[in-house]
């Protein structure tokens, strides 16, 4: 019964961000420019690669460790490859300036990120308690709190992103205004 909830719930919030999504394309002004472009390309080639190397680690340690240690779930394997993929597109993204539209402001997105990334963690502490053992039956799952745990982590590491960029801009930008006086 709780999974039937959990997968009619994860129906209506993707059908919902779906239907935001095509709503606020319809009204996007903000645009990238060509070296965004440039360098979005370039996170995406690196996101394939950190994944595909991923899923083969993967596989090797499925046939040659796992039998000496534990196996590992499909649901953890898929969601480590969703976090780790948009870990490497965001942060490279973010670093290089391609994340926000041209004249988006970080500090916004920075903010966002940072309150997305701790409702996560917190829900993750406060039902990380009645989790049980990751390890069962020589299988390492992990139970529906544990999304929380990655979605958290990826978001407070785009935050962390946001914040060392706003900080190298400004010095940045005071570099330039000693340079002209």
């Amino acid at each position: 019964m709780n999974n039937m909830f959990m997968g009619i719930l994860f129906t209506i919030v993707f059908a919902v961000c779906l239907l935001f999504g095509v709503i606020a394309r319809k009204y996007n002004t903000g645009h990238y420019d060509e070296m965004q472009e440039l360098i979005r390309g370039k996170a995406y080639k690196y996101t394939c690669y950190s994944v595909l190397i991923f899923l083969a680690a993967h596989l090797y340690y499925d046939l040659i460790l796992a039998d000496a240690f534990f196996h590992v779930a499909a649901s953890v394997v898929c969601i480590t490859a969703i976090a780790l993929g948009l870990s490497v597109f965001g942060l490279y993204s973010i670093f290089k300036g391609a994340y926000l539209y041209v004249n988006q402001k970080s500090n916004t997105m920075g903010a966002i990120f940072s309150g997305i990334a701790l409702v996560n963690l917190i829900t993750f502490a406060l039902e990380s308690g009645d989790v049980g053992n990751v390890v069962e039956n020589n299988v390492m799952t992990f139970k529906s709190c544990y999304s929380q745990l990655f979605l958290g982590v990826v978001f407070a590491l785009y935050a962390i992103a946001f914040i060392i960029t706003s900080i190298r801009d400004k010095k940045e930008a005071g570099g330039l205004k000693n340079e002209e006086s």
